[in-house]
């Protein structure tokens, strides 16, 4: 009898050395999100079909797994033991970039002095995992997409930039599109100097990738790799050249006017 107690009380202890690390770190992260004054809605933008495929192959283009996993206490320990007692590279959950992106943006003009910013955006993160699927966090970041400064929205760039609308966007033009919104900005413009010619493998890399991940087949694939540059010449949010060479030096690298 006097055994079994102790085995009961040692399973109790054990339990409560694994349960209390879990709960601090849950308690955390809502004490920490209670203080940030008005959480998110989902996106306003109701996608058409073929909207939704646009979005589906910059998804995919933008990550292995084309999903969010939600982060729990469970999620947070196991990745602590991971890095520290193994050693192995830090690997975050399947969309954990997606959720990252969209706390920043949420934080980007907030003012809460008596709360640390990486907390915030930390437990904004959490909570984006739980909530939102990864197709709502990448309307809501297509919402907010820019290769400039003035023009916002994925629909607002496909027009002024495609002269299309977003939902008539081919793959190519979506992967050309991503590759510019994610250039560092003094090397976005194709006029400039030898820019076109990363740009361009950019583009192509960037498809590859999409018919890694079955988002095309190989003959659409083959089409896109196939496709000029094409952009409208009147594009406003293209940066000034800082080079006196303002076209490619490689006449079969010029970008041409739609």
């Amino acid at each position: 009898m006097r055994r079994e107690n102790s085995w009961r009380l040692r399973l109790c202890l054990w339990g409560l050395i694994l349960v209390f690390p879990l709960a601090a770190i849950e308690w955390l992260y809502r004490h920490t999100l209670a203080l940030v004054p008005e959480l998110p809605a989902k996106p306003a933008w109701e996608m058409s079909s073929a909207e939704q495929l646009r979005r589906d192959w910059w998804l995919a283009m933008d990550s292995r797994r084309a999903e969010v996993d939600p982060i729990w206490p469970w999620t947070v320990a196991f990745i602590v033991l991971k890095v520290t007692l193994v050693g192995d590279r830090f690997e975050g959950p399947a969309g954990m970039h997606l959720t990252d992106r969209a706390a920043r943006r949420c934080l980007a003009n907030t003012r809460l002095p008596h709360l640390p910013w990486l907390g915030r955006r930390i437990a904004l993160s959490i909570w984006f995992s739980r909530h939102w699927s990864a197709g709502e966090l990448m309307t809501e970041e297509l919402s907010h997409l820019s290769v400039g400064g003035h023009i916002v929205g994925a629909r607002e760039v496909a027009r002024a930039l495609f002269g299309k609308e977003w939902a008539e966007l081919s793959a190519a033009d979506v992967a050309l599109l991503k590759t510019l919104h994610e250039l560092p900005r003094q090397r976005r413009n194709p006029w400039c100097g030898l820019h076109l010619g990363h740009i361009h493998r950019r583009r192509d890399w960037l498809l590859r990738h999409l018919e890694a991940a079955g988002g095309l087949s190989e003959r659409d694939f083959a089409v896109a790799l196939r496709s000029q540059l094409v952009f409208e010449p009147a594009f406003p949010d293209w940066p000034p050249c800082t080079s006196t060479r303002l076209q490619s030096e490689e006449p079969s690298e010029a970008p041409m006017v739609r």
